[in-house]
């Protein structure tokens, strides 16, 4: 597995303009034989996160596994509840809980953007979350170049029950294991 670090951009390459990064966290590990996987945070918005990954399957067979929103739960192991409302060619709405952020399950918007670019957002109870996810031909034409990135903003009475470092924390959390996820979906066998 080869990790590269850019600008975060939710999951859609992080086009937003994460224009300096600093590296925020200590790498996690997606298997025993691959690089670490590690988050980028935003030097001009901390509330911007952003990794990348590389996995082992063509860019279409990715973007169709992440199309398969009804799946997610089979794929990505920080989702504590899920739930798909309904679906359409480009969007899908779905109520989710993570199990890093135990916030409730809360309502999201899910957007399938041209460019095999996802956005997926809410701005519900306090919590304002907005991922991007990009997909993108990798080195070889069996590889793939996966971008996520998180904005993450809490206020009301989510701002009171976790302080600014904790919830950093979680948030880098949240995309080191989103992307080590899309890399075990897609192991080489």
């Amino acid at each position: 597995m080869k990790v590269l670090l850019g600008t975060l951009v939710r999951g859609v390459g992080l086009v937003v303009g994460v224009t300096s990064t600093v590296l925020v966290s200590g790498p996690a590990r997606a298997d025993a034989s691959s690089q670490p996987v590690s988050a980028t945070r935003d030097a001009s918005d901390p509330r911007w996160v952003q990794g990348q990954v590389s996995v082992a399957a063509p860019p279409d067979e990715v973007w169709a596994q992440l199309k398969h929103v009804d799946a997610w739960t089979k794929y990505f192991s920080d989702i504590k509840r899920f739930r798909v409302l309904s679906c359409a060619e480009t969007s899908c709405k779905i109520q989710l809980e993570t199990k890093t952020l135990s916030h409730g399950s809360l309502p999201y918007e899910v957007e399938f953007l041209e460019g095999r670019r996802m956005k997926v957002w809410t701005n519900e109870m306090g919590v304002k979350a907005v991922t991007y996810t990009t997909v993108r031909q990798g080195q070889t034409p069996n590889e793939s170049n996966v971008v996520y990135s998180m904005f993450l903003e809490v206020s009301g009475a989510p701002s009171l029950l976790i302080s600014e470092k904790s919830l950093r924390q979680k948030q880098e959390h949240m995309v080191t294991t989103t992307l080590e996820d899309m890399n075990k979906s897609f192991a080489r066998r």
